[in-house]
């Protein structure tokens, strides 16, 4: 049996509960997408951990991300020889995404303007320039990741840091 990390666990209650993806209008089964709301839900994590000076514990958490996107690979089949390079691509795809977010969450959380966000989202779970900017989808993202983060922000250090916590009901 393969030991999965607690923090991965705590992702995926979200990521492979359906209802949870039909809600924001992702699809269930689509690799993509729940690999997107992975990364999402493992940065609101990261983010919390950076915030209480948990270093060790943002590295791990990353190392489980890489695990399960070489699973996904596996799966996938495909060329060895292409592996590694589409495993460095989606690694920095993951951080570009992530340091999108940090942006954005910062400029929120000084300005209370939510744009950002929005344009992320909207360009990365919905593959849409402007189109599904202003869409219920994106607003219903959006809204969600601001409750995430601020219950991240709010999460006591020993709760996050031993992942004594449980998400949000949305």
């Amino acid at each position: 049996m393969e030991k999965v990390h607690p923090f991965m666990l705590i992702c995926n209650t979200r990521t492979e509960t359906p209802q949870y993806m039909e809600y924001f209008s992702l699809e269930f089964n689509n690799q993509t997408s729940k690999l997107l709301f992975t990364i999402l839900h493992i940065w609101f994590i990261h983010r919390g951990f950076h915030r209480n000076n948990l270093e060790t514990r943002k590295m791990l958490i990353w190392e489980h991300l890489w695990d399960r996107m070489r699973d996904i690979l596996i799966a996938s089949g495909g060329d060895s020889d292409t592996y590694e390079r589409k495993l460095v691509d989606m690694q920095s795809r993951t951080f570009g995404l992530c340091l999108s977010f940090d942006e954005a969450f910062d400029f929120y959380n000084e300005n209370g303007d939510p744009k950002m966000i929005k344009k992320i989202i909207s360009r990365a779970f919905y593959n849409s320039e402007n189109d599904g900017y202003g869409s219920e989808n994106v607003d219903r993202l959006t809204f969600y990741s601001i409750m995430m983060e601020s219950f991240m922000t709010q999460l006591p250090k020993r709760e996050l840091k031993y992942g004594l916590f449980q998400w949000l009901v949305s």
